[in-house]
Order: C-alpha cells, then sequence, then structure tokens
C-alpha cells in the first residue's frame, strides 16, 4: 500500500507525501504536506495526518468514518483518502486548509471585530447544523478545530472528528436522545455535564456549549473558564469563575456580563451578541440554546 523513500511516502500509488514538508505536530501524530498525483498537474494538495498508536488510530478511523458520512460540505473539511498500511500506522489524507488554525489568528490579533467574529459563527453554525442532519457530534469544537482558507478570509473548516459520535435520526430527521457517559473533549471548552459525565449526558449541548466557549473567546480574547466545574477541595482542579457564573445565572445574570463583572469590568459586546453568548453559555443543558435556535438568533 505505501512506497517510500527518506524524504517520501507514496500511499496506494497515488498520493505523494513530502515527509521534509511538517504542517503541525501534536501528541495526536505529525501533519505532512501531500499531493494528488490523479489530479492535473498541478496536482491537488492535500494534508497528510500519520498515527502509529493503537488509540490514535482508532480515532483516525472514527474521524475517516464520520467524514465519509458528511460527504462534501463548504465548512467541514473534506477526506480524500484513508490508508492503513500496517496494523501499526494509519494515515487520513484530507483537504488542505492553508490558512491555519483560527487561534492563531486570535493570538496574532488579540481580538476580533464582532464583524469578523459574526462570520465565523455564521459558517460554525452551518457546519454543525449540516453535522447534526447526518446524527454527528462533534464533541470537539475549538478554536484549534477551526482551520482558515487563505484563499478567502471569511471562510473555515471545522476538522478534527476523531471525538465525534454518530447517533441515530428520528423519522423528522431529528437525533434520537441518547444517554452518553463518556466525557470527551478539551478542558476549556468542555461543558459542565462532561465534567460528571458518568452520570450521563445528552450529546448536541455540549457542541453548543463549546461554540458559545469560541465566540466569547473571539470578541474578548481570553477564555471566560478555565474549566466548567467548581474547586474541589481535594485537588487543583475546578475553576472560582464557574461557582461565581452559576451563582449569577441562578439570579438571572448572563454569562458575558457575569465574567466580566468578575474583572471589574463592562462587558463590551453588543446587546445582540450577548444574547446568543449567554443562551449558549447556560449551565443547564437543558435551557441552552441548540444549534438550530442559534443559528436563526438577530445578531446572524
Amino acid at each position: 500500500m505505501a512506497a517510500s523513500s527518506s524524504e517520501n511516502v507514496t500511499l496506494d500509488d497515488r498520493y505523494h507525501v513530502q515527509l521534509n514538508r511538517v504542517l503541525g505536530e501534536g501528541g495526536f501524530g505529525t501533519v505532512y504536506r501531500a499531493k494528488d498525483l490523479h489530479t492535473p498537474h498541478p496536482h491537488t494538495e492535500l494534508a497528510a495526518k500519520r498515527v502509529t498508536r493503537p488509540d490514535a488510530i482508532r480515532s483516525l478511523q472514527v474521524e475517516a468514518d464520520v467524514l465519509k458520512r458528511l460527504d462534501s460540505h463548504p465548512c467541514v473539511i473534506r477526506l480524500a483518502h484513508y490508508a492503513q498500511p500496517s496494523p501499526t500506522e494509519a494515515w487520513v489524507l484530507l483537504e488542505l486548509a492553508s490558512g491555519g488554525e483560527l487561534f492563531n489568528r486570535l493570538i496574532d490579533s488579540g481580538t476580533l471585530t464582532e464583524r469578523s467574529v459574526r462570520q465565523v459563527a455564521l459558517n460554525l453554525f452551518s457546519a454543525l447544523t449540516h453535522c447534526l442532519s447526518r446524527g454527528i457530534i462533534h464533541r470537539d469544537v475549538k478554536l484549534e478545530n477551526i482551520m482558515l482558507v487563505a484563499e478567502d478570509p471569511n471562510a473555515l473548516k471545522l476538522v478534527d472528528f476523531g471525538l465525534a459520535v454518530v447517533l441515530p435520526l428520528d423519522s423528522t430527521g431529528a437525533v434520537r436522545p441518547r444517554v452518553l457517559t463518556d466525557g470527551v473533549g478539551s478542558r476549556s471548552y468542555k461543558a459542565p455535564e462532561l465534567f460528571h459525565s458518568t452520570a450521563g449526558y445528552q450529546a448536541p449541548p455540549v457542541d453548543a456549549w463549546s461554540t458559545g466557549i469560541v465566540l466569547f473567546t473571539l470578541l474578548s480574547g481570553f477564555f471566560p473558564l478555565d474549566e466548567a466545574r467548581p474547586p474541589a477541595a481535594t485537588s487543583s482542579s475546578g475553576d472560582w469563575r464557574f461557582t461565581k457564573l452559576a451563582q449569577d445565572q441562578a439570579r438571572g445574570v448572563g454569562a458575558c456580563a457575569s465574567v466580566y463583572a468578575m474583572y471589574k469590568r463592562p462587558c463590551p459586546f453588543s446587546n445582540a451578541a450577548r444574547q446568543v453568548i449567554n443562551r449558549l453559555l447556560l449551565i443547564d443543558p437543558a435551557r441552552r440554546l441548540t444549534i438550530a435556535e442559534a443559528a436563526t438568533m438577530p445578531w446572524l
């Protein structure tokens, strides 16, 4: 399935991976620049992710299966190919999002304007709505998993579906309720219910919470919470801000005003932006804004 040299790998006689052109590295593996040799010259460029750990291979298989279900959507990264040359090595070939991570754009800019964040929100809600139409919940929405497109400053690609779950749809096309118990996700973006996941949680609301974190962070330049759980008496985990947020929400204070008040500052967001973020960042998942509802809010 794979031919290799010191600097290159060819997968299935079609995909030419350039091992000397690394696009990114992490605990999951390494991403390289690649080309599809079956497309006309200049060959289509791709991102080739290679993993070798058994758990990472399982995650990559999940990602490939999910992306096949999603087919093609302008705001979701496109799957080109999945290859597993051996039991200890797997590759996924993806559309190349050449603009880098949204996280890096925020680092460079400090904050984004509401106009820019509104465009991010429109694209992200479009991607997540499409996912839900196929019964897919991402469960790891974060700035690092939103890629930009160098050729179009208004475009984005939702990536990394390794933690996604596929749920059945009912006769109306809506996701059937199903209780999950695995507390997946990234710490600063995880919904409160994921920190006590063994008690069970519904999947769709966790993407809504994470999206609220993304939007707040883009507008403010800082995370509203380190963790969506109170401090633990016996460990260093948890966040005092979550305790204050829960108290404020019980009094009817929105998340945006609550977090800014902790720093003795007024919230600078427009009322329309606050309405969306406040309802996405409701601690009670049953009251939280759904992705479909968020997409119809006046701010958008």
